[in-house]
Order: structure tokens, then sequence, then C-alpha cells
């Protein structure tokens, strides 16, 4: 009758007009107990009153009442009936979200904020499910009243959010006054999943571009992604596995270059990569590993070319080496292997030719060179080992790196800088 509990244990520290906000006991408890005692109390003595009242009503008039309880009772099990069909179909249609990100992050949560055991996810916390695709206020977690976050207890939820939904550029704003503390996480648009040429505002992007900047894609915002080929890195490395989109990032770089008169070389050992440029004029296109071989050693030679006309040059601006260079290298690990096993079978000890394929040190020669040659080398590949491109000195060439499909071993391997 007081609102108190009814075997005289509290719960909560709820008082007579101050809902709880913090349990007792190392247990999750029920909505009931958070309740101030005038809400119970009243909630009480409405069910007691409406019980006296029906069973006073039915002394009086019995079919009607029975009729009142009859419609009531039908009202009931409908809206009864329409609520539990909602919660079967929302439980199984977010099972999998549940399962995949809110109850990993709840874990990890429940011991940051101290929640009690049996403290249900949804009750403090609020996923949607499409929270990838959604930008502005997408995430809110409720804290306890008696939660400060010092000592580094925000830091730390923070990081957990973030790692555990795997979320870039957010924000977190939290209101730690009065009585209902939380934290709302603010997340910036995301990057378009496809980004095409046919878009007139990508075409416009890609027409400023500069020169030795061609356009990689576009971030959140529309913001340009582009490397400077002359100011920050002459070569590019693209790690991918199959299907990753390795052949359309290169194509991309590529087209650009050419349109702005490079020359270009297509080094394709599966032969098939980039039909697209095959007939396009100022294009060597080189399938067989011969081919590869025999244009490798003459970039090599022009590289060095190159190379003595800047050592030469004494002026101001730009040495006259000639057109921009460059060279498209499809499958970097197949690629150096069949012109090792190449050279193997060719060379003639008797001519005191090298051990060494020419045309590898001819690949090292120009990735050594830098940007003042203007001669680029976009390589690609699956696991692009040190091995596999000639060593640890090539491969710390490439210091503009794009990974896709990367697997835990290809970053660690690739970027181990950025964790």
């Amino acid at each position: 009758a007081t609102g108190a509990p009814l075997d005289g244990k509290p719960r909560t520290d709820a008082t007579w007009t101050h809902r709880g906000t913090r349990t007792l006991h190392k247990r999750a408890v029920r909505r009931w107990s958070h309740l101030t005692r005038l809400e119970r109390m009243g909630a009480r003595w409405a069910v007691t009153a409406g019980t006296g009242g029906t069973i006073y009503a039915y002394t009086q008039d019995p079919t009607a009442t029975l009729a009142c309880l009859e419609a009531g009772g039908l009202s009931t099990a409908s809206v009864a009936s329409a609520w539990l069909a909602f919660q079967g179909a929302d439980g199984v249609l977010t099972w999998r979200h549940r399962q995949e990100w809110v109850w990993p992050l709840h874990v990890v949560l429940r011991r940051l904020l101290e929640l009690p055991e049996g403290t249900r996810p949804g009750s403090y916390l609020h996923v949607p499910g499409n929270f990838t695709e959604i930008s502005g206020e997408v995430i809110k977690v409720t804290v306890p009243a008696d939660w400060t976050g010092a000592e580094g207890g925000k830091l730390a939820v923070q990081r957990a959010i973030t790692e555990k939904l795997a979320l870039q550029d957010v924000k977190f704003n939290w209101h730690m006054e009065g009585r209902n503390h939380h934290v709302i996480v603010s997340q910036s648009p995301r990057p378009p999943s496809k980004t095409l040429f046919s878009d007139p505002d990508v075409r416009a992007k890609v027409a400023k571009a500069p020169e030795s900047a061609p356009v990689i894609g576009l971030s959140h915002r529309g913001t340009v992604v582009s490397v400077d080929l002359d100011a920050e890195s002459p070569h590019v490395l693209v790690s991918a596995s199959t299907g990753g989109g390795k052949s359309v990032i290169l194509r991309a770089i590529f087209a650009q270059l050419l349109h702005h008169g490079a020359i270009g070389f297509v080094l394709d050992v599966k032969r098939h990569s980039h039909k697209w440029v095959r007939r396009v004029p100022g294009v060597t296109y080189c399938r067989d590993v011969e081919d590869l071989h025999e244009a490798l050693v003459w970039l090599g030679e022009e590289g060095m070319r190159r190379n003595h006309i800047v050592d030469d040059w004494e002026e101001d601006g730009d040495p006259p080496v000639g057109p921009r260079v460059a060279i498209l290298l499809e499958e970097v690990n197949a690629t150096i292997k069949k012109l090792k096993r190449y050279w193997m079978r060719t060379r003639e000890e008797k001519k005191g030719d090298p051990k060494e394929s020419p045309a590898i040190d001819a690949l090292a020669d120009i990735l050594f060179m830098g940007r003042a040659v203007k001669m680029h080398v976009l390589a690609v590949g699956q696991s692009i080992t040190a091995n596999s491109i000639g060593g640890p000195e090539m491969r710390e060439n490439f210091a503009t790196r794009i990974l896709a499909r990367y697997t835990r071993n290809a970053w660690n391997m690739l970027v181990p800088e950025v964790q």
C-alpha cells in the first residue's frame, strides 16, 4: 500500500519523489523498481480499486459486467497479440545486427560503465541497424547517474564504441548534467560506395585536378582523394584480394595520366586485365614475358638517360627529361617470378650475362630514381611480400599504398605504422 517492495528489500535508490538511478545489487532489476514509491503506490491502488469496482459492478449487474469484461479482454488480447507479433518480427529481423554489433559492444561497455549483471543492451544502448548509412546523431548510450567518467573513463568508452562499431570520423557529445546522463555519437557522412566519371560533379573535379595528382576517389563530403606524384610519392602500390577492385583503381589513375600526355607501358602477365587500353595511342601493351623483359630493360635505360639530364641541369624549373612515363605493373608477384625463370632459361654464362635478371634490376633502378625523372610505377598484387617484389628496399619506394579487401596480415605487413 505504501509503494515499498513486497519483500521489504529496496532494489534501487528510488525515493518517494525521485526515480532510481542505480541498483543496490549486482544484478539488473526491472523498470518497476526504478519508479518512485508514489508511482508504485498509485499503480497498486489503481489495480486494487479496479478489481474492487469490477466485483461490485458484478454484484449489481452481472450481465453487463461480463459483457464489458469480454469486450475489454478481446481488446487487450488484440493489442497484446499485435505487440508480441511486432516484437517477434523485430527480433528476427535484427537478430544478426544485435549479435554482430550490439552484443560485442555491450560486453565491453558493461564493464566500463560498471553496469549490473543481467543488464539488457537495449535498456541503455541504441544502435540502429543501418547505423553505417546514417549521418549526424546516430548512436546513443545512456550511462548511470553515478558514473563520472573520471580517470580516462570517457576516453575508454569512446575508444570501445569506435573500435567495436568500426566507426570513422565521429564526434562524441557528453551530457553529464542533470539526471539523464548519456553520450551522443555523431557520424560524418560516409564516402560514396561508387564514384562514376559520368557524374558531372566528378567529371569537374577530375578536370580541375593537377596533371601530377590524379584523382583516386572521393571521401565524405565529396573531398577529393589524390596523391601528387611529383611532390609526395612517385610510385603507387595497390594490394587487394581477388575482386577487390585492383584493376579499376589502376585504370582510374592510368587513364588520367594518359589524358595529360604521359607515355604508357602496361606489363600484364594476366594478358587481359586492361583490354580497354590496347588501342590507345602512346601505350605499349606487353603480355608475354619476353616483351615484359625487353620493355623493362628499355625503361631502365630511359631512366638512366633522364637521370643524367637531371644531373646536368643547372637552370631553374624542371629539367627537360621528356613526357611523363606511367608503368602499369599488373600482378607484381607473378611478374617477378616469371622474369626470374625467363632469365634463368635464356642467359648465357659464357657471354658473361649477369646472374640476376636485368629486367628486375631495371625495375629497381626506376623505383630508386625518384620523382625528378617523371617515371612512375603503378604496381598491383595480392599478398605483396618483400621477397615477391624484389626485396624490402624496393617495396619501401612505394610511399603510397592502397589496400582493399585486405587481411590483418597484409595490413600489418604493408602499413604497420597505422593502427
